[in-house]
């Protein structure tokens, strides 16, 4: 790059026309980012009254894209046992559900989620079970899964704040710095 730099300089380029309003062009892009680089950084960053005043002014951009449930799942090894605690669990006795789970710990399963949560036979018995309702145990693979639905999230539904307060500061200050640069751009002309 520099014994070509050299080479046009020593035939007269930079002293060319285009070669200056280009330059010049190049200078003033350069000063007008850093200087609104500078202002942007200056920003402080926002206070949570004020991400909650833009939450509730931009819901209509935080909106849920597909339909998502919370669930709990207890796995177990056995079809016979799976349906020993689907009926402690049913007969809503808190002290008989526990009791069940601390003789047969060793038979449950702790890492369902990553085998079996996308498994057709999941998500469709998922998808019918009522709200704080428990399923009937389900065979996924090898093992026995009973469902717990505590909540259904559905397709457009504005986000919760907590769930997207990172994004929101990202974008109150993307428009904190849209709006500073507008304003600057106003006061220039």
């Amino acid at each position: 790059q520099q014994v070509l730099y050299q080479a046009g300089v020593y035939q007269g380029f930079l002293e060319s026309y285009q070669i200056q309003r280009k330059l010049r062009d190049f200078e003033h892009k350069l000063v007008g980012e850093q200087y609104l680089a500078d202002e942007i950084s200056e920003i402080a960053k926002p206070t949570e009254s004020q991400l909650d005043l833009f939450y509730q002014n931009n819901q209509s951009s935080y909106l849920r894209q597909s339909t998502v449930w919370d669930y709990t799942t207890l796995t177990v090894k056995s079809g016979k046992l799976a349906w020993e605690l689907f009926e402690a669990l049913k007969s809503s006795s808190f002290k008989k559900s526990m009791k069940w789970i601390k003789k047969n710990k060793s038979y449950l399963i702790q890492d369902f989620e990553a085998q079996h949560a996308q498994s057709k036979c999941f998500q469709k018995t998922l998808k019918s079970l009522k709200l704080n309702r428990i399923s009937t145990p389900i065979q996924c693979g090898k093992e026995y899964v009973l469902v717990y639905k505590k909540k259904t999230h559905q397709e457009g539904d504005v986000l919760p704040f907590d769930a997207i307060k990172n994004q929101l500061e990202l974008d109150f200050t993307e428009n904190q710095s849209k709006e500073l640069k507008k304003q600057i751009l106003e006061k220039a002309v």
